[in-house]
């Protein structure tokens, strides 16, 4: 009898030994109240082992059994109502967790690249997190790189704020909207910083191709670009 090895092993990772596993998608098979004898015979396997397996699967909630002439029948549970039961189990087990476990300490998480792909990558990343305010301060260069990212934020209850350190050139960038607050320059490089609900940022600067990446919720980083970009603690 040939079985599908993902199924198996998805089983599997839902508590079932691999003869449980088996033996549960046999009983599906069969369709129909069947004896351990039948399903030993079916698999080629030990009745001694089928039998163990089965009693699994009844304890589990996978299969159900009967009693009749003298002798037990084995009928399998369909997996709709096996998949209810485990999602319900999961969510009432993770939420005993949440509860007792120790809460421990929460660290600031940082990550460093290079590159405007990454720049682009982070900067999306942070941007699915906004609930209130994007604050931008940026060069002619970086704000077009994430153009597109930007464009993400429909939202119309995020406020997206810019400022440029070039004094917002009199062609523009095609990217900031109005108005666009002129920010005093704080390096020579081309940069750019977005801050997030005023508590993740996302920084680059140097190189106009290869430019360092900075990404963060540390904050005393993230409140010395908030002064960067001229807002008030």
């Amino acid at each position: 009898m040939i079985f599908d090895d993902i199924v198996i092993a998805d089983l599997q990772a839902l508590g079932l030994s691999a003869l449980g596993s088996r033996v549960y998608v046999m009983l599906l098979r069969r369709g129909n109240w069947v004896t351990g004898y039948e399903i030993a015979k079916d698999l080629g396997v030990a009745r001694a082992n089928v039998y163990d397996a089965l009693r699994s699967l009844v304890h589990a909630r996978f299969a159900q059994q009967r009693t009749i002439h003298g002798g037990v029948q084995y009928a399998a549970v369909s997996f709709a109502l096996v998949a209810n039961s485990q999602i319900r189990n999961l969510a009432e087990r993770i939420e005993r967790l949440k509860q007792t476990l120790p809460r421990g300490i929460d660290h600031p998480n940082t990550w460093q690249g290079s590159g405007w792909p990454a720049f682009r990558d982070q900067v999306d990343a942070a941007l699915k997190n906004a609930s209130k305010t994007v604050r931008i301060g940026t060069s002619v260069t970086p704000i077009r790189e994430i153009q597109g990212v930007l464009s993400n934020v429909s939202d119309p209850l995020i406020s997206v704020v810019y400022g440029c350190w070039e004094g917002c050139p009199s062609t523009g960038c095609g990217v900031c909207r109005p108005p666009v607050t002129a920010l005093k320059p704080w390096t020579q490089d081309s940069a750019c910083i977005v801050i997030v609900d005023d508590h993740i940022g996302v920084g680059s600067w140097g190189s106009t191709t290869e430019p360092i990446i900075l990404a963060t919720d540390y904050p005393a980083v993230v409140s010395g670009w908030r002064t960067l970009l001229g807002i008030e603690l």
